[in-house]
């Protein structure tokens, strides 16, 4: 029998620690999903640091403005209805000093994001259902976010396009080991390639901040000028 990866919740473990048995809580073992109740473990790798969102331009206040979309994006998936707890992977003590009852912070190894997907990916249950969120989506909303997921109970590993449609905003997968994060340049294509399903998504699951015409929209939609 395959050995189940251990999750903790409200805890900051390094991420090179990864027991590698059947998780027992009170006697029982807790390693299998009823496909009707099983709820989404989300994975939400933040960057954090003065290199966040540089690509806006010291003017705007990058680090500042990622700061506030992570925490947006972390709101809309703790209010989620599909969500069961959040993963946090980052190398920014701020977020890694963060302690609460859905909430698991990991230390990003450095190796990209990709990697840091993997990394927290692999303190995982094998068997649960996983989605990766990227921390720049101020927009999401936890209804449409629910909606989105429901969907991708029907398909082992899936995908969303963005708002541009040659990147990715969520992966999906079934099990653990199923979760292959391939973000990067034409992340949509390499995904879909790779054997994923695309979901169709409203525009609060797709709409990621990489531009200055992002941000300028992002005002306009939350009021501002």
């Amino acid at each position: 029998m395959v050995g189940l990866r251990r999750r903790q919740t409200g805890t900051n473990r390094a991420l090179s620690q990864s027991p590698q048995r059947e998780p027992i809580v009170d006697g029982m073992i807790t390693n299998v999903n009823s496909a009707n109740d099983a709820k989404w473990c989300a994975i939400l790798p933040i960057k954090g640091g003065a290199q966040a969102k540089s690509r806006l331009g010291s003017n705007a206040k990058p680090a500042e403005l990622a700061n506030e979309f992570a925490k947006r994006t972390l709101t809309a998936l703790l209010a989620c209805s599909e969500v069961e707890n959040v993963n946090i992977v980052t190398a920014d003590e701020q977020w890694l000093a963060i302690s609460a009852s859905r909430i698991t912070t990991y230390k990003d190894p450095g190796n990209g994001l990709n990697a840091a997907i993997c990394a927290a990916r692999d303190q995982m249950f094998e068997n649960q259902y996983l989605v990766v969120v990227p921390s720049d989506l101020p927009l999401l909303d936890a209804a449409e976010l629910a909606c989105v997921l429901t969907e991708a109970r029907a398909h082992s590993r899936a995908f969303v396009r963005d708002k541009d449609g040659d990147g990715t905003t969520l992966l999906t997968a079934l099990k653990a080991e199923d979760l292959i994060p391939l973000y990067g340049r034409e992340s949509a294509a390499a995904h879909l390639k790779s054997g994923a399903s695309e979901l169709a998504a409203g525009l609060s699951v797709r709409f990621d901040v990489d531009t200055l015409f992002d941000l300028t929209y992002l005002n306009r939609m939350d009021g501002n000028s």
